[in-house]
């Protein structure tokens, strides 16, 4: 039988480590002949061996599981080429020996993985012998972005390299991972392609994306509130992007204008690319992810549904909320809610309403307003259900001529009949004039690049009982007394009548509850979660969870029903080994066989 060797996947990708001997330890010891420094690596945790027939084996010392072939966990397990083989974080594929001459290396020479400066990337830096760095753009609390590009191809790229800390968190990184794969399955042009996906020597994770030569909705905002016409055209692409990672079951949860950004290309201005889908979910070890934590709230506050910011399940309305801020504060030219702190801000989130839309281009077309005060109701029922509501909404608005100002006539006067009682003709009255009295200025100017409290990602524990206590600065008007004006007759508005479009609602239960539903490797949710799709749509979900064996169901979207699930607790399967190996007449020195 041909000779074997391991290509490495994790922690270092690409390198080649030819087997050491016919018997070796994988593990952080140092005696070990295939070492690794990993806090999930046991001091011996596996052993690899072979029989007198040239087979090869694996075996688990540890007996935890931690030790699989091709996902499956093992404690004796039999090697072939295209095996992939997981000890605890270290990835390895098994290949015939000589298939990738130009990376090999000795085994020896893997072992201490060189790590690099946990400092900012330096300019003509290489990773993975593929992405160059040219600089630095910008750093935030998740990590850096750098301006890279493909060594071989030329392509500018940009590349956001993850902080030690979090690339170190397990749970993060498969969470960020999956959010990656799925950012980049959405296929919607006005949504940021992510391409790549990696870890550098270090441990640091980073992640490839499309170069965008743009500026943010910040800095675009900080010249003034936005024209109608500019507000509905930036409005509509934020909307379609959604409404395509809604299509495929992912909610934004984290939608501001950081994370919104504006291109000005020939022939297209203001071309939007929403960035960040799902990265801000998930913060640290602690509090892992907002659909996995109750009472934890994860987001930004002055973007932050009423939902989220109790700490309860979100869904694509807690989006729909999140633009309708947006889209309030790019007509008004300040943002929506404003305060000194977190907890402030998440109790007007909860307990506010929001200020009347005032524009400094003159009075709000009807149909822009109503659209988006019903975005930012507090209760998710009463907002569009959902996104594609908002689009034609939104369309509505951008296919009616906006006027300067409200051109609403006054009825037309009716003539007296004889003999009818003398009106006299009303004087001219003044529009009653309405004092606002709140907490705090709705109209000051809010540097919105600055860092400030209401601006970051935050996590917040046990907020539902803070909000309840806060309460919530109530806004009182008084009206002076004025003579009672003529009210001319009410211009009736037809609302906009949202697409409805024919789908069917697949409704997931499991036993146990809690199970992690994927879809082509891509996290859908966790049960009872609820799909939709066209009829006739086919779909081949597995159903995952710690302790259980997975299960694979293909489903048909042909009406509306409930699909129950029941998984197996999972065993470690110890398959037959066959006849035990024998110690080879020249393997002088080794111990008896371990199987």
């Amino acid at each position: 039988m041909a000779e074997l060797e391991f290509i490495m996947e994790a922690p270092e990708r690409g390198r080649v480590v030819a087997f050491p001997s016919k018997a070796f330890i994988i593990g952080s010891a140092e005696a070990c002949q295939l070492r690794f420094v990993s806090e999930l690596l046991g001091a011996q945790h596996a052993e690899i061996v072979k029989d007198t027939r040239g087979q090869w084996w694996v075996r688990d010392l540890l007996g935890t599981g931690t030790v699989a072939v091709n996902g499956a966990p093992v404690i004796d397990e039999r090697l072939t080429p295209g095996d992939k083989l997981r000890v605890g974080d270290v990835v390895l594929l098994v290949q015939n020996s000589g298939v990738n001459q130009h990376a090999r290396t000795r085994s020896a020479d893997a072992l201490p993985v060189t790590p690099l400066p946990s400092g900012e990337l330096q300019a003509d830096f290489v990773i993975d012998q593929r992405y160059k760095v040219l600089k630095r753009l910008a750093t935030g609390g998740m990590g850096e972005v750098y301006r890279a590009v493909h060594v071989e191809l030329g392509k500018p790229l940009a590349l956001k390299v993850m902080l030690p800390a979090l690339s170190e968190d397990q749970e993060f990184v498969a969470r960020f991972k999956r959010e990656a794969i799925a950012s980049s399955r959405i296929g919607q042009q006005n949504i940021i392609d992510i391409s790549d996906f990696g870890r550098m020597p270090d441990g640091r994770f980073y992640f490839v994306m499309e170069f965008v030569d743009g500026k943010t909705l910040v800095r675009y905002r900080k010249e003034g509130a936005f024209t109608f016409q500019r507000v509905v055209h930036v409005g509509l692409q934020i909307a379609r992007a959604l409404a395509a990672a809604h299509s495929v079951n992912i909610v934004h949860r984290d939608l501001k204008p950081e994370n919104v950004m504006l291109v000005q290309r020939p022939g297209q201005p203001d071309f939007v690319k929403v960035l960040d889908f799902g990265i801000a979910k998930v913060v640290n070890g602690a509090q892992t992810a907002a659909y996995t934590a109750i009472g934890t709230v994860v987001g930004t506050p002055q973007y932050m549904a009423p939902e989220q910011a109790r700490g309860l399940p979100v869904d694509a309305r807690s989006d729909v909320y999140s633009l309708g801020l947006i889209l309030h504060e790019l007509i008004r030219g300040t943002p929506t809610f404003d305060a000194d702190s977190h907890i402030e801000l998440m109790g007007r989130q909860v307990n506010q309403a929001p200020p009347s839309l005032i524009s400094p281009h003159g009075v709000v077309p009807r149909a822009l307003e109503q659209i988006v005060m019903q975005m930012l109701a507090k209760e998710p029922a009463q907002r569009p259900a959902s996104m594609e509501a908002v689009i034609a909404a939104l369309e509505a608005v951008a296919s009616t001529p906006t006027p300067t100002a409200r051109t609403e006539p006054l009825p037309a006067v009716t003539k007296v009949e004889p003999g009818a009682t003398n009106v006299a003709p009303l004087p001219p009255v003044k529009a009653p004039v309405v004092v606002i009295r709140s907490r705090a200025p709705v109209d000051r100017e809010v540097d919105l690049a600055a860092i400030k409290p209401g601006r970051a990602p935050v996590i917040v524990l046990g907020l539902v009982a803070i909000v309840a206590l806060l309460g919530g600065a109530v806004a009182m008007t008084q009206v002076k007394d004025a003579p009672k004006p003529v009210v001319a007759a009410p211009v009736v508005v037809e609302a906009p009548r949202p697409v409805v479009a024919s789908t069917v609602k697949l409704s997931l239960q499991t036993t146990p509850e809690q199970v992690e539903v994927y879809e082509d490797d891509v996290l859908l949710g966790t049960t009872p979660l609820t799909l939709t799709r066209q009829p006739g749509a086919v779909a081949s979900l597995r159903f995952e969870q710690r302790d259980y064996t997975p299960a694979t169901r293909k489903v048909r979207f042909e009406s509306d029903t409930v699909i129950s699930v029941s998984l197996e607790k999972s065993k470690l399967v110890k398959k037959p080994p066959g006849p035990r190996p024998t110690r080879a007449p020249d393997d002088e020195g080794l111990k008896d066989s371990p199987f």
